[in-house]
């Protein structure tokens, strides 16, 4: 009889409050050398799974690498063998030894949730099915809660009670924003859910003036539509290359910033498919220029998911989780090997919308880059009415929250 994990990463949502009882098993010791290693694993996997969201239609992508590394870690400290050598090698952990990766983990964990300008809340939680046939191990509940602060918590997922006081919870979580990821009660071959959620609210550092925005026409690549497109004149940072525009709109007090690229007209495609981490990383080492700018920038909002990413994580080098007779989550479930406890599917789904006042995402990361510039003799026009990438990032920690391939709006 095989057993399932099902992995459900939700944008926007899931604020974790309550906490469980018992002693710690560990008590990581913050580590800064541990916490800028896993915010690079975090940043070279979001660009290993890119273009295998993109490389199906031409659609819109939006997606929270950290939620999805977030999620997988709490079932990383349960894996064991392949199943652990795999999802290491995935997700860029397997040179960090398990004190390290939790230490890690805690110290990104506690640093996101310390903003004082910008709200950024993330939250895990594991829901646990009262009619399982296995036995969950206290220990990988409390080193879960002590890593992540994950709740735990026991019902009965087989029927749509269940059902719906995760749905609620998630509603509570996302002040509505998501009402229902779940629909179908699950059977008792389902013993568990793990869910990651990290929610943003940033207003900009130099808001849009309402009454500047106005009616104009965003050429995407399903055809030209008329959008709401802000405007505004201030100062940002800024570079224009052979391949590229790049324009950084700072969130109050700089903790978080979104970035904005926009490829150069009929390179689109081009771009996104060749973009990787290094180019990344390029990027955002280069010294950009404190300039006067007129910018253009569509008011819009993404809906992504809820979208499978198992065929992606098998593609990426981790089939083994998925495998029912080669699984090893044993340190999950003394029954893991007997009863085949393996991932049945892994879900995202990502939410963001972006007006004159700010951003509201699941997620954000933010990155300050100081520059210095000499005064233009003509501001510089940055018009963002064509398809374009955006990046949330944050300053303090440097990990990549959100990635957005906008095509069409």
């Amino acid at each position: 009889m095989q057993k399932h994990i099902l992995l459900l990463f939700l944008i926007t949502l899931l604020i974790t409050s309550c906490s469980t009882n018992g002693e710690s098993v560990k008590n990581p010791v913050y580590a800064a050398e541990e916490e800028a290693t896993l915010a690079d694993s975090n940043n070279t996997f979001a660009f290993n799974i890119l273009p295998l969201l993109t490389e199906n239609g031409d659609g819109n992508v939006f997606f929270s690498p950290y939620s999805i590394s977030s999620a997988i870690g709490m079932l990383y400290n349960g894996a064991e063998n392949t199943s652990k050598a795999e999802i290491g090698q995935v997700f860029h952990w397997d040179l960090l030894t398990d004190e390290e990766f939790n230490k890690g983990q805690k110290y990104l964990y506690q640093a996101l949730n310390s903003r004082e300008n910008i709200t950024l809340m993330t939250g895990n939680s594991i829901w646990i099915n009262d009619k399982k046939y296995i036995s969950i191990n206290e220990d990988y509940l409390l080193e879960n809660k002590e890593v992540f602060d994950a709740k735990s918590e026991t019902l009965d997922l087989t029927r749509q009670e269940g059902i719906n006081t995760i749905n609620q919870w998630i509603a509570n979580q996302t002040n509505n924003k998501i009402t229902q990821v779940l629909s179908q009660p699950y059977t008792a071959d389902n013993p568990m859910l793990l869910v990651n959620a990290i929610y943003f609210f940033g207003g900009w550092m130099h808001e849009f003036s309402e009454s500047e925005t106005r009616s104009d026409t965003f050429h995407g690549t399903s055809g030209d539509k008329n959008v709401q497109m802000m405007h505004q004149r201030e100062r940002f940072s800024y570079l224009k290359t052979d391949e590229y525009e790049l324009a950084i709109l700072p969130y109050k007090e700089y903790e978080a910033k979104m970035m904005i690229l926009l490829p150069t007209e009929n390179s689109f495609d081009d771009f996104v498919d060749t973009m990787n981490y290094e180019t990344y990383t390029n990027i955002t080492s280069t010294s950009l220029k404190n300039e006067d700018v007129i910018l253009t920038f569509p008011k819009f909002s993404l809906e992504y998911g809820v979208e499978s990413l198992t065929q992606a994580l098998i593609e990426l080098g981790m089939p083994t989780a998925f495998n029912a007779s080669e699984a090893d989550f044993s340190g999950i479930s003394d029954d893991a090997l007997d009863y085949q406890l393996r991932i049945s599917d892994v879900l995202h789904k990502a939410v963001i919308d972006v007006d004159e006042k700010g951003t509201e995402a699941a997620a954000v990361t933010v990155v300050e880059m100081e520059t210095t510039s000499a005064e233009p003799t003509e501001p510089i026009r940055f018009t963002v009415d064509r398809p374009f990438v955006f990046f949330i990032v944050d300053q303090k920690t440097d990990v990549l929250l959100f990635v957005g391939v906008v095509r069409n709006i």
